[in-house]
């Protein structure tokens, strides 16, 4: 009798191990499909990783392209300023010259009509 419940004791202990095995055998497949989930996922991180520094460089040298545009761009602005600026003082010399000649035109007028009758 007491074989038999030594014999029933040790069956019940190979069916739970038997259920451990069989739980941690679907839990190390659930591990494994995380684990082929997670590598995925570091590969796309990986790749994604590179496309957005591909970008950032080139997103820098249209930045730098971008800043020499303006600088030229300034410069240009400021050499128009400087012939406006030029080209406004010349006209108002010539405006200060029509004002002066106007006012001495008819000064000479009257000297020229003196002159003809004498």
């Amino acid at each position: 009798m007491a074989a038999e419940a030594e014999f029933n004791r040790l069956n019940r202990r190979v069916q739970e191990l038997e259920e451990d095995l069989e739980t941690t055998g679907t839990k190390f497949v659930l591990a494994s499909q995380k684990l082929d989930k997670a590598a995925t996922t570091a590969d796309d991180s990986d790749r994604m990783k590179k496309v957005l520094e591909n970008r950032a460089a080139d997103d820098e040298k249209k930045l730098i392209r971008l800043a020499e545009e303006l600088k030229e761009a300034q410069k240009m602005a400021e050499d128009a300023d400087k012939k406006s600026m030029k080209h406004r003082r010349r006209w108002e010399i010539v405006n200060v010259l029509w004002k002066l000649v106007m006012n001495v035109l008819p000064l000479v007028n009257s000297k020229l009509l003196s002159l003809k009758r004498n």
